[in-house]
């Protein structure tokens, strides 16, 4: 149904040079002479379709909740295709659009060229990218949005992304749609940088603590070792990392005056260092607004596993009663503008010994390491709501994880294994 589609009993040309062309359809069993009432959809509504059968070169038996439609349909539909079509007028026609299909199919979870043919979108990898992005944010890929983001990609500042990849500029650009937060060019760089540096910092991190000979890198290697969130020491583990960006400028001024050093290697230890500054600038940016939005927060904890310093990318929320208290910090000044997630957990600990839950033991039916389940007991410990948690190695292992973009779309939030 190319963009619009009119259901009738016969195929019929109207329009074709309007702004909406499309084709004049009837109910299956009615001639064309009757003018059904169509009472159980209305416009604007979105309803589930599915193609019974191809009668012919593009035109189609098309199931509804209505009854069944012979319909023109773009010519990569085929039989048993379910997706869901936009009501745009229900008198005198019926008349809709392709508007989006469920990532999975009688169970199964559906391949990206399957939901692009149903869709009729170009077959192109930027298409099949934004579409691969799309479905770890949502069950439902809707073709406008795809068509969307891709067009807010290519209207931005070619300097914000050169040093970013297209995949990490789409999913920048997903997460700020999701989150309900409108284009704005620095939101968007620091999403960027945040995302980006995500993604490189277990090899920036192990890259840089080679250098233990160093005193500073040295003693943030100790002191990860020591607080170690799977060791339960959440205020000094808070405490420390709340001065984390002071921490990267002490290494990065010991490792310029170190003469121990080759200085072939001074350029890629300065981007590499200044990489991870800038993500936990980025991370403090993007939860500023994140607190007040009330959306989702994301915080990096170290742990050390097999001697090498490893992070916990989490995605959470507060519960409700600590998000109250938070509110009241922030009317009493106690925090800053900008919101290092470590200092107001330290604040919130710190001004509240009991905030800190029961130790439970979880049973997790992964086969994880001993301790990724240590740590995953400590953070329920927290007053928050976990919504994923990746291990940051070279295969980012997934967890826990809950719908939490679904969420934000009115669906209960629950952690599953």
């Amino acid at each position: 149904m190319d963009e619009t589609s009119i259901i009738s009993g016969q195929v019929n040309r109207i329009g074709g040079q309007g702004k909406s062309p499309g084709n004049t359809y009837y109910p299956y069993s009615q001639p064309q002479k009757s003018k059904p009432q169509f009472t159980k959809v209305r416009a604007g509504e979105i309803v589930q379709g599915r193609i019974v059968k191809i009668t012919g070169y593009q035109t189609a038996l098309v199931r509804l909740p209505i009854g069944n439609f012979h319909a023109e349909i773009h010519g990569k539909l085929q039989a048993g295709d379910e997706l869901f079509f936009y009501v745009m007028e229900t008198q005198p026609n019926l008349i809709m659009r392709v508007y989006s299909v469920s990532i999975y199919a009688d169970n199964n979870r559906r391949g990206i060229d399957e939901i692009l043919r149903i869709l009729d979108l170009p077959p192109t990898q930027e298409f099949a990218k934004a579409t691969e992005i799309a479905s770890k944010f949502n069950h439902t890929i809707i073709r406008d949005e795809i068509y969307s983001i891709l067009r807010t990609y290519t209207g931005i500042n070619g300097n914000l992304l050169s040093d970013f990849d297209f995949e990490t500029a789409i999913e920048t650009l997903w997460l700020m749609k999701e989150s309900n937060i409108e284009f704005d060019e620095d939101i968007f760089a620091n999403g960027l940088s945040f995302l980006g540096g995500v993604k490189s910092l277990n090899a920036d991190l192990k890259f840089i603590c080679s250098f233990r000979i160093i005193n500073s890198i040295g003693k943030l290697y100790k002191d990860f070792s020591e607080y170690d969130i799977s060791t339960g020491k959440l205020k000094v583990m808070f405490q420390k990392l709340s001065n984390i960006e002071a921490t990267i400028d002490a290494i990065k001024s010991d490792f310029q005056k170190s003469s121990v050093i080759d200085p072939n290697i001074q350029d890629e230890f300065a981007k590499r260092i200044k990489r991870i500054r800038t993500l936990f600038v980025s991370m403090s940016y993007w939860n500023t607004i994140a607190l007040h939005k009330e959306i989702p927060m994301n915080i990096l904890l170290p742990m050390v596993l097999e001697n090498e310093i490893k992070i916990i990318y989490l995605t959470f929320k507060f519960k409700p009663e600590t998000a109250k208290q938070i509110r009241h910090l922030e009317k009493s000044s106690k925090l800053n503008e900008s919101t290092n997630i470590y200092a107001l957990f330290e604040n919130l600990l710190s001004n509240n010994d009991n905030i800190i839950n029961k130790k439970q033991e979880f049973e997790l039916d992964l086969e994880i390491e001993p301790k990724i389940k240590e740590i995953i007991n400590v953070l329920h410990q927290l007053p928050i709501i976990i919504l994923k948690l990746v291990l940051l190695n070279q295969d980012e292992t997934l967890l826990l994880k809950s719908d939490f973009f679904q969420s934000m779309r009115m669906k209960n939030i629950s952690v599953v294994l």
